[in-house]
């Protein structure tokens, strides 16, 4: 951005400094109070989703690939940000390499935290889908997949960063000085983060909404107990996932118009007071846009529906029944079916109760 550098009077200077301080403040104690809040989340979040009863459920290893890339984000970016603007020392110009490490990593970390949760919206609309060829694409394996190809790829696509930034004498900066790679960079990072991703979450989001909607009107017949749960663990998850999608879609879309106006006014000659305006709305919105980054879906997690379905689920019993071989899930109550099988009377009203006990044929 261009300044220009006409005198300003000593009201104006005030208010520049006034920002100036404002900024400064932020820093200091609004990205401390970020950290604390994006680690402690993250890491419940890895928590949460490495439990036997979710570590294999695609949507949640999208979900926990993306707390991990916003967890190194935070840890990794954050104390960075804190020095640079709260105390003014930079780690990084003294070294070009280390310049251009740590923004091709922050780039790289950023973008893959939100196409993990593409994948996540798009998991849920496979899921929620009442055509079994495509639930069947909702797998363990696929996502696995999913991720490893889908981190060779964003890393691929920023490549370019590694080339381009450069430590920048006059100003002690780590930036980039060819005016048409800023173009260029601001444009592809905001397809690549501010707007492609948040797109893509909605239409999946909208289409996941219209697969539950036509789902719910289809006749059905009487759930188990058994099915019951895994219904809400999976409801759990879509609300989860449309939560998410709309957090991080408006943070992503409020830096995608920060970044528009950067581009499209990089060349303007700005007066002091309005490059400091410029400062204080950039560093806010990079504030709200890592604070998305940290809001956790441990809250749904530990809610009712979700903690319900989480439970270890009984173990399957192989009992013979008139000479029928049957798989039976035994009720929560500490009741042995296979002691009930010698009394038919006992053993009617234990299949009957559909609060005790299910067949599985």
């Amino acid at each position: 951005m261009s300044a220009s550098t006409t005198t300003n009077s000593p009201s104006v200077q005030n208010m520049i400094n006034e920002m100036n301080v404002a900024i400064v403040s932020l820093a200091r104690y609004g990205f401390p109070v970020i950290f604390i809040f994006g680690v402690v989340c993250n890491v419940l979040n890895v928590y949460v989703f490495t439990k036997p009863t979710l570590r294999t459920n695609p949507c949640c290893m999208y979900f926990l690939s993306s707390s991990v890339t916003a967890l190194l984000f935070t840890v990794f970016n954050l104390p960075i940000r804190t020095l640079q603007l709260g105390y003014s020392i930079d780690l990084t110009v003294d070294s070009v390499v280390g310049c251009q490490v740590r923004t091709y990593l922050v780039f790289v970390w950023r973008a893959l935290t939100v196409w993990f949760l593409v994948f996540a919206s798009f998991d849920r609309f496979l899921h929620s889908s009442s055509d079994g060829n495509i639930r069947k694409w909702s797998s363990f394996r696929i996502a696995i997949r999913a991720i490893v190809i889908t981190s060779i790829l964003v890393h691929a696509a920023y490549a370019h960063v590694l080339a381009y930034y450069e430590i920048i004498p006059t100003r002690r900066t780590c930036s980039v000085m060819n005016s048409s790679y800023v173009y260029f960079l601001g444009i592809w990072h905001l397809v690549m983060y501010g707007t492609g991703p948040p797109l893509l979450m909605l239409i999946f989001s909208l289409l996941t909404i219209r697969h539950v909607r036509s789902r719910r009107i289809m006749p059905t017949a009487q759930a188990t107990s058994a099915h019951h749960n895994g219904s809400n663990k999976e409801k759990n998850l879509i609300r989860m996932a449309l939560f998410q999608c709309l957090l991080v879609g408006s943070t992503t879309i409020a830096y995608a118009i920060c970044q528009f106006y950067i581009i499209f006014t990089t060349d303007n000659v700005k007066s002091s007071l309005r490059v400091a305006i410029e400062n204080v709305f950039i560093n806010v919105i990079g504030a709200v846009s890592a604070a998305g980054h940290s809001v956790s879906e441990q809250f749904f997690e530990t809610s009712d529906d979700t903690t319900s379905a989480d439970r270890p689920s009984p173990s399957v019993v192989t009992v013979n029944v008139s000479g029928n071989r049957f798989q039976v899930y035994p009720s929560t109550l500490d009741v042995n079916p296979t002691t009930l099988l010698g009394n038919a009377k006992k053993r009617q009203q234990y299949w009957n109760d559909e609060n005790r006990g299910v067949f599985l044929w």
